[in-house]
């Protein structure tokens, strides 16, 4: 089987698999990779590169099959009233975070990449998926993942702190994004979200058929301590990613005075990439260690305690969950954040949604080894049901075969 990949980020590098939309991307690579003959990635946004053999290597070295890159960059135009605001109201096309898709080098890359009629077509993302819609090229065998879905995230985020004038305009595109899911999903053999949730969100707007949960996934650890001696708290994410930064200011700002009030010896570890965004990064809170991008989770989860997920923002479903649950780590999160997950709140996980809950349940699993033991392989036993990596890629890959 000929397969062609359409996306907008270079999540084939090894540094990027640490996020969650990284982590997805390649669970559905390594499943295509599994069923086909013949891999080409399209990638349409900003490379580091131009030199597509080096890229096509590293890709190739990466998902241990032989991958052949191309490359088109985003179309620019400059930040204006009307280009934020006015032009996205009647046209996905026309929308900030759209429109780099959507001009001509962007869709004649795509309608090249269909004149050899692959036997397989996986589009990753509403982005990419727009220049697929204006090519107007067409393939029997098209997958479409909506990890996002992106009119509700938009809706949720227009009415979400803080607020001003010009979020009500990003309310309004939201009509429009729907409209692009409703197009994108009709043309498409499967559209995969990650939740029942999702699900429900896209029958709002009439999406009812060709819906297939395909929840976010990591490989299970070989290795796992449920109880970390060190008293610590820990927070993992992208701060590059509103949702992630908003949380750990959330974390570090609110929650963590409770905690460390009641707990001096506790430590707040915050870990992932573009810690610098966040306000507290050069002048620390009192006991909360920027611990930054970590090569080595295993050990970074050997060392925590705790593991938090205090997000208030975003949709779909949150990897570092899956991730902690793997190594059988107690977590405490928001109902927000564990949506769309299967653990259960009491056997699985702790879900608090105010702040002086949330601290109280970080302070209980610092001193409650037995509880920490429940709930880390009770989350464990779960993953590995319903979000090992290994179980489902074999699952994506026989949708894609599927011949009905």
């Amino acid at each position: 089987m000929r397969s062609l990949v359409i996306t907008g980020n270079p999540l084939w590098l090894p540094v990027s698999e640490t996020s969650g939309l990284a982590r997805r991307f390649s669970t559905f690579v390594r499943a295509i990779v599994s069923i086909s003959s013949e891999v080409k990635l399209l990638h349409i946004g900003p490379s580091t590169t131009s030199d597509t053999d080096f890229l096509s290597r590293h890709a190739s070295d990466h998902f241990g099959f032989p991958i052949q890159v191309a490359l088109v960059g985003l179309r620019a135009r400059p930040k204006t009233f009307r280009n934020s605001y006015l032009g996205g109201l009647s046209s996905i096309f026309n929308q900030p975070g759209y429109y780099g898709f959507t001009g001509n080098s962007q869709v004649d890359a795509v309608s090249r990449a269909l004149t050899n009629n692959p036997d397989l077509v996986f589009v990753h993302r509403l982005g990419p998926m727009t220049a697929m819609l204006r090519s107007h090229g067409r393939s029997r065998r098209l997958f479409f993942d909506l990890d996002d879905v992106e009119h509700w995230a938009r809706l949720r985020s227009a009415f979400h702190p803080p607020f001003w004038p010009g979020k009500l305009f990003y309310a309004a595109h939201a009509l429009a994004v729907a409209a692009a899911e409703r197009q994108a999903a009709s043309i498409a053999r499967a559209t995969f979200v990650c939740s029942k949730v999702d699900c429900r969100h896209l029958a709002r707007i009439g999406i009812r058929s060709r819906i297939v949960v395909i929840p976010n996934a990591v490989a299970l650890p070989d290795c796992f301590e449920p109880v970390a001696a060190e008293p610590s708290l820990m927070f993992i994410g992208s701060y590059g990613y509103p949702p992630n930064q908003l949380a750990a200011q959330r974390l570090i700002q609110r929650i963590w005075p409770l905690v460390r009030s009641r707990r001096p010896d506790a430590r707040l570890l915050i870990a992932g990439m573009n810690a610098e965004l966040l306000p507290g990064y050069r002048q620390p809170e009192p006991g909360v260690d920027y611990v930054g991008f970590v090569d080595d989770l295993a050990c970074l989860y050997a060392r925590s305690r705790v593991v938090c997920c205090p997000v208030t923002l975003g949709s779909g479903t949150r990897v570092k969950l899956v991730e902690a649950a793997g190594f059988a780590k107690p977590i405490v999160s928001t109902r927000l954040g564990a949506e769309g997950l299967a653990f259960v709140d009491g056997a699985d996980i702790l879900i608090r949604d105010d702040d002086a809950g949330f601290a109280d349940a970080c302070l209980r699993l610092l001193e409650d080894d037995v509880l920490c033991r429940k709930l880390g392989l009770g989350a464990r036993a779960r993953m590995e049901s319903l979000y090992d990596a290994a179980v489902v890629q074999s699952r994506i890959a026989s949708i894609m075969t599927d011949s009905s």
